[in-house]
C-alpha cells in the first residue's frame, strides 16, 4: 500500500481477545475460514495484504494467561507478526485513559490501520473509536478497515460486516462543524474526495437473505458533483475573493438541490452536507452573470453592496477579521464608485478604483481637517479608522506598534455597523466650485501674468518672497484680474533660495479650505526660484490627497531675456504638464 506522497505505509493490525472464544466458520468472498478467532478470519479473508505486518492483540491479564497464546499462533502462521498489549479492565475513568495510552503508544507515526473489533470487553470498541480519533490526528494514521463478524446473531457461516463507513462518517462530522464554525470548506471537501467511508466490499452477501453487507451504497455522481463545486467556492472563500466566491456558489447550489433528489447517497451524508446550503445561499450574488462572461459581468448595485457587508458579516462571525476588513474596505470603493455614476467599470483598478480610493483618501484628510461637511465626515472618518485596522493585517504586523488581535472582531463588528448605516443614505462625492490657481512670483511676473489671463482663476494663491510680494497688485492689474485682490492668500517665503522646509509653515487652515472649496487646482510651476517651484509643487500635492482635480501646467515666454525684462506683460503660452486639461476659462468664475 503506498500514501499519497508515493511512499510505502507500514501496516498494522489491531484486534483484542477475551476469555470466551468457540470455533465459527467465516465467510467472505466465497472463501471460508474455520477458527476461534475473528481476528485470524478478518487476517486470512478480509485482508490478506496484512502478510509481514505487525498484529496489536488488546488482552486483560486474565486473556493473556488464557486464549492469547493459541490466537498469537495463528496469526504468525497468518504471516503477522503478534504483540500483546496488556491492558486493565477500564472499570473507572482512569483505567479507559491508561488503555486509550497504551493503544497510541503503540501504533506509530504514519501507520495504516486495520481494526478488528469483535473480541474483547463490550465498551472496547469505543476506546478504539477514541484512540483511532486521536491518533489520526496526532500521528497521521490512515484507518484502512474496521471490521465486526456478528457470530451472535447469524448461523454459520458468519459473513462480515464493514464499519469503516462509519468512521468516515464520524471524520465527515468533523468536517461539516468545522466549516460551519470557521466558514473554512476545504476541509469538507478533503472528506467528501475520500470514497471510502461509502466503500462497497466485494463478495459481500448484501441483499441476499440474512445477510449482512455494507451499510451504504456506492457513492453516486451527484455527489461526486457537489465535491467539484465545492473545491473553488471552499479555496475563494478562503482566499477572501467575495466575488469568485459568489459567481461559483450559483452552480453549487444546482448541485446541492439535485442532491437532495438522489437516492442513491446515504441520507446520513445528505444530512452532513445539508448545513453546507444555507452557508452557500449567503456568498451567492444577487444577480448571477451569465457563465461566459464572468466576473466582468457582475453589475454594481445597491444590493450587490448590502450583499457584500452580508459577506463581510459572514466572516467576522467566524472569527476572521482580516477577510472581513478587506471586504468592508472595497465595499466602500465600490459605493464612492457608485455615487459618482460608475457601474460599466467599476471594476477597472488602473483608473475608476484608484480615483475612488482617492476620494475615500480626500474624505479622511477632510475629516482631519475638520473640513468636511457631516456626510463626508462620517464617511472620512470611517474609512480612516477602517483603513489603518486593515492595514495592521495587510503588513503582517510588521510595523512598530503591537497588533490586538483580540479586539479585531469587536473593531469590525462596529465598522460593519457604520458601514450599514452609512448605506442607507450614502453621500454625495464632495464637489467644490471655482478654479484656484497656485503660482510663484519671482522678479519676473510675465510667467504669473501668463498663467492668470489663461486660467482665469476664482481664486488666487501666489508664493512670494519679500522682495516680490509688492508687485502682485500691479500683476493683477496689468491682467484685468482686480476683481481677485478680495479672493489673494499670499504665501511668503523668508528664504526663496534655500527655504526648501518653510513649506509646512504655508499650509494653514485657511488655505487647507480654499482647496476643498475649489472645484479645480490649476498649479503653475514656472516663474520662481527652484525653492518656490519645489512649494508649489507640495502644495499640488496636498491638494490631490483631500481629493480636488489638480492641474499643473508651465508658462512659457519664448522671447530674448533682454525683451522680457523690457515688456514683461506679453501673453506667453501655456505647457499643460500632467492631470486633466482645465475646464476652459468659463469654468473658473473669472469675471469681477
Amino acid at each position: 500500500m503506498r500514501h499519497l506522497s508515493g511512499s510505502v505505509l507500514r501496516r498494522c493490525f489491531v484486534c483484542s481477545v477475551g476469555l470466551r472464544t468457540r470455533e465459527m466458520c467465516y465467510e467472505f468472498g466465497g472463501k471460508r475460514c474455520v477458527t476461534r478467532f475473528a481476528p485470524v478470519a478478518t487476517a486470512v479473508l478480509r485482508e490478506p495484504d496484512l502478510c509481514g505486518s505487525r498484529a496489536l492483540v488488546v488482552a486483560t491479564r486474565e486473556a493473556y494467561e488464557g486464549p492469547y497464546r493459541e490466537l498469537a499462533e495463528e496469526l504468525r502462521r497468518a504471516g503477522l507478526e503478534p504483540q500483546a498489549l496488556l491492558v486493565p479492565d477500564g472499570r473507572t475513568r482512569e483505567e479507559i485513559f491508561e488503555m486509550l495510552r497504551i493503544l497510541s503508544d503503540a501504533v506509530e507515526d504514519g501507520e495504516e490501520v486495520v481494526v478488528d473489533v469483535t473480541h474483547g470487553l463490550r465498551h472496547l470498541p469505543f476506546v478504539y473509536l477514541v484512540a483511532l480519533v486521536y491518533m489520526t490526528a496526532l500521528k497521521g494514521i490512515d484507518i484502512a478497515g474496521i471490521y465486526y463478524w456478528p457470530a451472535e446473531l447469524v448461523s454459520p457461516p458468519v459473513p462480515l460486516i464493514d464499519l469503516t463507513s462509519l468512521f468516515n462518517l464520524l471524520r465527515l462530522y468533523q468536517a461539516v462543524e468545522t466549516s460551519r464554525r470557521t466558514g473554512d470548506f476545504r476541509l469538507l471537501e478533503e472528506a467528501l474526495a475520500e470514497d471510502r467511508w461509502v466503500r462497497p466490499v466485494a463478495g459481500d452477501r448484501h441483499g441476499e437473505p440474512g445477510g449482512l453487507g455494507p451499510d451504504f451504497p456506492p457513492v453516486g455522481g451527484a455527489l461526486k458533483d457537489v465535491r467539484q463545486k465545492l473545491g473553488p467556492l471552499a479555496r475563494s472563500l478562503a482566499s477572501g475573493l467575495p466575488l469568485e466566491a459568489g459567481i461559483v456558489a450559483e452552480p453549487l447550489l444546482k448541485k446541492l438541490a439535485t442532491l437532495e433528489e438522489h437516492r442513491d447517497v446515504p441520507a446520513v451524508v445528505r444530512m452532513a452536507v445539508q448545513p453546507l446550503r444555507s452557508a452557500v445561499e449567503r456568498v451567492a450574488l444577487p444577480e448571477p452573470p451569465p457563465r461566459r462572461w464572468g466576473k466582468k459581468a457582475v453589475r454594481l448595485s445597491r444590493e450587490l453592496l448590502e450583499h457584500l457587508l452580508g459577506l463581510a458579516e459572514w466572516y467576522i462571525e467566524r472569527g476572521n477579521a482580516p477577510a472581513g476588513l478587506l471586504v468592508m474596505r472595497e465595499t466602500l470603493v465600490s459605493a464612492v464608485v457608485l455615487a459618482c455614476g460608475g457601474g460599466k467599470d467599476w471594476l477597472a483598478v488602473g483608473r475608476t478604483r484608484r480615483e475612488a480610493e482617492a476620494a475615500l483618501n480626500a474624505a479622511a484628510q477632510r475629516h482631519k481637517l475638520h473640513l468636511a461637511d457631516a456626510g463626508q465626515d462620517r464617511l472620512g472618518r470611517l474609512w480612516d479608522q477602517l483603513s489603518r485596522c486593515r492595514n495592521e493585517y495587510a503588513h503582517a504586523g510588521f510595523r512598530t506598534e503591537n497588533v490586538d488581535a483580540g479586539s479585531a472582531i469587536d473593531r469590525a463588528r462596529t465598522f460593519l455597523k457604520d458601514c450599514r448605516d452609512l448605506l442607507k443614505d450614502f453621500p454625495a462625492p464632495a464637489r467644490g466650485t471655482g478654479r484656484l490657481l497656485v503660482a510663484p512670483l519671482g522678479l519676473k511676473p510675465g510667467a504669473l501674468y501668463t498663467a492668470l489671463r489663461a486660467m482665469e482663476p476664482h481664486r488666487l494663491a501666489v508664493v512670494v518672497s519679500r522682495e516680490t510680494e509688492g508687485r502682485v497688485p500691479e500683476v493683477l492689474e496689468r491682467a484685468g484680474m482686480t476683481h481677485l485682490r478680495d479672493r489673494l492668500k499670499l504665501l511668503r517665503l523668508d528664504d526663496p533660495h534655500r527655504g526648501f522646509r518653510e513649506v509646512q509653515g504655508l499650509l494653514d487652515d485657511e488655505l487647507h479650505r480654499w482647496f476643498v472649496s475649489s472645484e479645480e487646482v490649476v498649479v503653475s510651476l514656472t516663474g520662481g526660484t527652484t525653492v518656490m517651484e519645489y512649494v508649489v509643487e507640495r502644495l499640488a500635492a496636498c491638494a490631490r490627497r483631500l481629493g480636488v482635480s489638480t492641474t499643473k501646467v508651465a508658462a512659457v515666454d519664448t522671447r530674448s531675456a533682454e525683451e522680457q525684462q523690457a515688456d514683461p506683460y506679453v501673453m506667453g503660452e501655456i505647457i499643460l504638464l500632467d492631470g486633466a486639461a482645465p475646464a476652459g476659462p468659463d469654468a473658473g468664475g473669472g469675471g469681477s
